[in-house]
């Protein structure tokens, strides 16, 4: 208890004492507080130094630090950021790939199915009836190719002529649509294959210079084939047809501007029809250019023609008329058309030139472009026929077409052309030189000489204008 009360007692009197030593720690210690006032509010420039030293090092130490988490924070930054760059091009790459993938597979696709609906749409007939009709049956791609004449003497005999050449001609026979199942043939001729494909080269005289009888083809097998009429043109005479055949043997043709007189050459076809087919004979080239117009009253066929002919001696007759005219190399060079009835030995062929160039537009247009013509047909008289008629040389006048205004504007049968737009016209060579000048749609003026229907009147001379129209082979 009284160590108790002691501790307390001494306690107090620390705290009560007035000593000097007391005072001076009092002092000393107020000296403290006004110093530490001092430094806080006014410091010296010792420690203001010491404090700005001190602060330097702490903003210093605190700038690294700011640096040292920026650098880290940068390089956490580029790390993130190299990492979103990798990640996007790895999706920009997925993202191509599987486009190109799309794109690759869909044509891949488009592509499958496009060659399954052309196989069918080739196997469907239905398709392929439309197709023969919007293309109205031709065929562009198909022409004839004639090739130079060897200048080499390897000839070939007229064996191995034969042997290569049989099979590319056939028989063509028409017949009257109208006479029903007793009809007999109408007129019987020859044709040569010019396609694989079963376009066949005849003449237009052959098929009756029309599109209005039944034609059939007869192969050297003997199979017979229906036959569509492509075109035709009577003023070249001669016709396309078109079988429904393939794998056939089509002929070679030769450039006839190379042929010389006294070349050896061959026909074949079927004189006198197909009781006789594949009839050969043999001869030379007589002569080159001929026309017929001069001699037109003597020959089988119309010489309603600007054809420049080869004459040959080689044996043709009725039924040749469609049929080859070869060289010794076994090359087509002309097709038979005519001959002269009154002599022996004078067959003509039209040139293997011109049935490319006719043969090929037709097949294109079903027509010879590029032609008028004033929808009649004519004859050319002879002086002879002139003379014992008393009537001048022309052209009479045989059929008016109905697509015509000759005949609206006064012309009638019977009629003889004498002049055109001025120019005489004693043949067709100079009729169709005139119509070369025009265009379809020009008017011309003819010049006639019309007999009287009552022998005691005169005859009379008029002029009548005709407007032409474009000739698509058919009368002239």
């Amino acid at each position: 208890m009284n160590d108790k009360f002691n501790d307390n007692e001494n306690l107090n009197s620390h705290f009560d004492s007035g000593s000097e030593s007391d005072n001076y720690t009092s002092k000393n210690n107020r000296s403290e507080d006004k110093d530490l006032i001092s430094w806080s509010n006014e410091p010296s420039s010792e420690h203001n130094s010491n404090e700005k030293k001190h602060q330097v090092t702490v903003n210093s130490h605190y700038l690294n630090v700011q640096k040292n988490e920026n650098k880290n924070n940068k390089s956490k930054v580029s790390q993130k950021s190299d990492t979103d760059i990798r990640k996007n091009k790895m999706d920009k790459g997925l993202k191509v790939f599987l486009i190109t993938s799309t794109i690759i597979f869909g044509a891949l696709f488009l592509i499958f199915g496009a060659s399954i609906l052309a196989n069918f749409l080739k196997n469907n007939p239905n398709f392929n009836l439309l197709s023969s009709t919007e293309n109205k049956g031709n065929n562009s791609s198909v022409n004839i190719h004639t090739f130079d004449i060897p200048e080499n003497e390897n000839a070939k005999t007229a064996e191995e002529i034969y042997q290569e050449i049989a099979p590319s001609i056939v028989g063509v026979v028409t017949y009257n649509p109208s006479a029903g199942l007793i009809s007999a043939a109408t007129g019987q001729g020859s044709g040569i294959i010019i396609n694989s494909d079963g376009y066949v080269v005849t003449n237009a005289h052959v098929i009756g210079n029309s599109n209005k009888y039944n034609v059939t083809v007869v192969t050297s097998d003997h199979k017979e084939y229906s036959a569509k009429i492509i075109g035709f043109d009577t003023r070249t005479d001669l016709a396309v047809l078109k079988i429904d055949a393939s794998g056939l043997k089509a002929a070679n043709f030769g450039n006839s501007d190379q042929l010389s007189v006294g070349a050896s050459v061959l026909a074949i076809g079927n004189p006198g029809g197909l009781e006789f087919s594949n009839s050969l004979t043999r001869g030379v080239v007589s002569a080159l250019n001929r026309s017929l117009s001069s001699i037109s009253s003597n020959t089988n066929s119309s010489a309603n023609t600007t054809v420049k002919y080869i004459q040959t001696d080689a044996a043709i007759n009725p039924g040749n008329s469609g049929g080859a005219l070869l060289n010794m190399y076994g090359q087509v060079i002309g097709i038979n058309s005519s001959k002269v009835s009154d002599y022996e030995g004078m067959g003509f062929a039209i040139p293997s030139n011109t049935v490319k160039t006719v043969v090929d537009d037709i097949i294109k247009n079903g027509y010879v472009s590029g032609r008028v013509k004033m929808g009649i047909s004519v004859r050319a008289l002879s002086a002879y026929e002139a003379q014992i008629n008393n009537v001048p040389q022309g052209l009479v006048v045989m059929e008016i077409a109905a697509d015509s205004n000759a005949g609206i504007n006064g012309l009638k049968v019977g009629d003889i052309i004498t002049k055109f737009s001025g120019i005489d016209t004693r043949n067709t060579s100079a009729l169709y030189n005139e119509l070369s000048k025009h265009k379809p749609g020009d008017t011309v003026s003819i010049t006639i000489y019309r007999l009287s229907a009552v022998r005691s009147e005169e005859a009379t001379t008029l002029d009548i204008n005709i407007t032409l129209i474009e000739d698509k082979g058919e009368i002239q």
